[in-house]
C-alpha cells in the first residue's frame, strides 16, 4: 500500500482527517438543508399572497410622490419615537398624540391606506414565522 511507505507525520494528519470527515460532511449536510430550507421560506415568503399585495401597494405609493414623502415622514417620526422607547427615554404624549394624528389623516388617502394595511398585514406572517422558530429554538433550552 502507498501509505506503508509514507511519512508518519502524514499518517497520523491522513488518520485523522478520515476520523473526522464524516461528521463534518454530516454537519455540512444539516447546514445545506437548513439553508436550503430557508431559502424555501423566503421563496414561499415572496410568493404569498401578503407580500404580492404588499408589493403592488409598494409600487402604487411610490407612483405618488407627495403621498410618499407623506410616508417616509410618518415612518421616521415613528422610528424616532421607537428608537427612543428602545434606549428607555420618556416619549412625551403630545408627540405620541401627533403621531396618531398623523397616521389617522394619512388613513384618509385610500392609496396609502392600502400600503399601510397591506404593510401591517406582511409583517404579521414574518413575526408568526419568527416566532415560531423562537419557540422551536426555546425548546431546547
Amino acid at each position: 500500500m502507498i501509505l506503508d511507505s509514507c511519512n508518519p507525520a502524514l499518517l497520523v494528519i491522513v488518520a485523522v482527517f478520515s476520523a473526522v470527515l464524516p461528521g463534518i460532511l454530516k454537519e455540512r449536510r444539516i447546514s445545506m438543508n437548513v439553508h436550503d430550507k430557508a431559502h424555501e421560506l423566503a421563496r414561499a415568503l415572496r410568493q404569498s399572497e401578503a407580500y404580492l399585495s404588499f408589493k403592488e401597494a409598494r409600487e402604487r405609493l411610490e407612483k405618488d410622490a407627495r403621498a410618499l414623502e407623506m410616508v417616509k415622514d410618518f415612518k421616521q417620526k415613528q422610528l424616532e419615537v421607537q428608537q427612543s422607547r428602545l434606549l428607555g427615554m420618556e416619549v412625551s404624549e403630545e408627540k405620541l398624540k401627533s403621531l396618531d394624528s398623523m397616521f389617522q389623516l394619512l388613513n384618509q388617502n385610500p392609496l396609502i391606506a392600502d400600503y399601510f394595511r397591506s404593510e401591517i398585514t406582511f409583517i404579521q406572517i414574518v413575526s408568526d414565522v419568527q416566532n415560531i422558530l423562537q419557540k422551536a429554538i426555546e425548546e431546547d433550552f
